[in-house]
């Protein structure tokens, strides 16, 4: 099964919102591979509220179609006005945008899979890193601190994070590897 890169932005509520489409996120695939949570300046938004935004890798049996639909589901139960021809220029409670989609038999070999926008790609980066995925030599910046989010009582955002469900339904949370991915 292929692994989906999200990015995650929210710039309302941000530590609120965020944490509220990782449990969403949670519904959908029962293992999250997160990266840490850094504050960024608006990008063609004209509001001056700083973004949270995030990286996040999920394994879905969902077509790119299918999932980008459930994201626009998650983005309008938290109150985003999917049907606004101006949303992208607006602010937002949660945008959840499909960066790309990675076989991991197959190596990242093209710098232009990678998102561009400076407000993301480093986190990408990062989560990469995490996930042991040869990222190639591509710039990877020493990135600033992260910001905390809390979700269920646990702290998310200062470090790269695998998140999962126990067989009780708690959330944990752990600061390495636990996935298919670490297999040779």
């Amino acid at each position: 099964m292929d692994y989906y890169f999200i990015g995650l932005g929210s710039n309302i509520e941000p530590e609120r919102n965020m944490a509220l489409a990782l449990a969403a996120l949670l519904d959908l695939a029962p293992t999250l591979y997160v990266s840490r949570v850094l504050a960024t300046k608006p990008v063609n938004v004209p509001d001056d509220a700083y973004f949270l935004n995030c990286a996040v890798a999920l394994q879905s049996p969902l077509s790119p179609e299918a999932l980008k639909h459930e994201f626009n589901a998650i983005e309008a139960r938290m109150g985003r006005d999917r049907s606004d021809p101006d949303r992208w220029k607006k602010s937002r409670t949660i945008d959840l945008d499909i960066l790309f989609l990675w076989d991991k038999r197959r190596p990242i070999d093209s710098p232009t899979l990678l998102p561009d926008e400076p407000y993301i790609r480093p986190q990408v980066l990062e989560l990469m890193d995490f996930l042991h995925i040869d990222g190639g030599s591509w710039r990877k910046d020493p990135l600033p601190d992260g910001r905390e989010i809390v979700l269920e009582g646990v702290y998310i955002g200062l470090t790269p994070l695998t998140l999962q469900r126990n067989a009780n339904g708690h959330l944990i949370a752990m600061d390495t590897l636990t996935s298919p991915l670490a297999e040779p």
